[in-house]
């Protein structure tokens, strides 16, 4: 009877350890995801009218903290005009406008100290966005010319992507580090690089956007290492080329952040929380700035265009 008890007291005292242990880790987890329930989010909403000719279109929305940066192409003007706009994200109001030329100009990101960095047609061109002044340009040795051209953020300040090479440039404009790259298909057009858990990853597709591969860069060794494709990370594929390291699921109206490393998604956000005008027939794109907030770009059939910030106000 003694030995029952005892056996029965070991029991009792190890489930309790165990279910702490496993709180433990699940708080843990949650606390290093920072991801919100998504089910209990609520959201608020602002509508940005912008004044754009019909020719004109909004090409990239860069987030820079409290703020987001908006690039428009000018066409209207000429095929180097920019504006570029700074937009509050607590009111939705236009701080700033300026008109820019950019030549060769392809993509848009912001630096380590939220100015932002562009493409040019052998180097980059670094940018005040709240002045609109060109801050620096530099060349960047051995890169491809053409339009198949990136750049994107990174913590030492932003890369300059090519399809044979990728080099880490600083938010001043020194060239940092480089590697070839040796990748199948071609960068994706929209995000081709994102960071994950402190992992640097590359996207690439093919003309066909029959397939997305998710390639892991290791400075260190000078190698990119397929880790996930979209079949592996079960996104569909009619919309993966178009995101990075956030997903847009049109079709099922959520959002995820992928994790390639551990072949996973989670969801952030679901639309139906969202106020009716975040995600609409007539958004063009949507940037996906972090887990909480979104800049839907509609266009619509008369030529008006506006954004769209979209922001969790509260989660329980």
């Amino acid at each position: 009877m003694r030995m029952s008890a005892y056996f029965v007291f070991v029991l009792t005292l190890m489930s309790l350890l165990l279910h702490c242990s496993c709180t433990m880790q699940e708080s843990k987890a949650a606390e290093e995801a920072d991801i919100p329930n998504p089910s209990a989010a609520e959201y608020i909403s602002y509508t940005v009218p912008l004044d754009l000719g019909r020719d004109d279109w909004v090409r990239y929305v860069i987030d820079l903290g409290d703020d987001i940066c908006v690039v428009c192409g000018m066409y209207s003007v000429s095929d180097d005009s920019y504006r570029i706009m700074i937009i509050d994200k607590d009111t939705g109001n236009i701080t700033s406008s300026n008109d820019t030329v950019l030549q060769d100009a392809f993509a848009f990101c912001a630096t380590k100290d939220n100015k932002i960095a562009c493409t040019a047609s052998d180097g980059y061109i670094i940018v005040e966005p709240y002045t609109g002044k060109i801050f620096a340009k530099g060349k960047v040795p051995g890169a491809f010319t053409g339009e198949d051209h990136f750049v994107a953020s990174c913590d030492e300040g932003f890369v300059y992507i090519t399809p044979d090479m990728i080099c880490k440039v600083s938010g001043d404009g020194s060239i940092i580090d480089s590697m070839e790259l040796d990748i199948e298909g071609i960068l994706c057009h929209e995000d081709p690089y994102f960071i994950k858990n402190g992992r640097e990853y590359i996207r690439t597709t093919d003309n066909d956007e029959s397939f997305v591969n998710y390639y892991e860069l290791d400075f260190d060794s000078r190698s990119a290492i397929l880790r996930a494709t979209d079949k592996t990370l079960d996104i569909n594929l009619f919309y993966a080329p178009d995101y990075g390291k956030y997903f847009y699921d049109h079709s099922k109206g959520e959002i995820y952040e992928l994790d390639p490393e551990h072949l996973s998604k989670a969801i952030c956000a679901y639309r139906s929380n969202m106020p009716h005008n975040s995600i609409t027939d007539a958004t063009d794109h949507l940037y996906i700035l972090n887990r909480s907030e979104y800049v839907a770009s509609n266009l619509y059939n008369d030529g008006r265009k506006e954004l769209v910030i979209t922001r969790a106000k509260t989660v329980t």
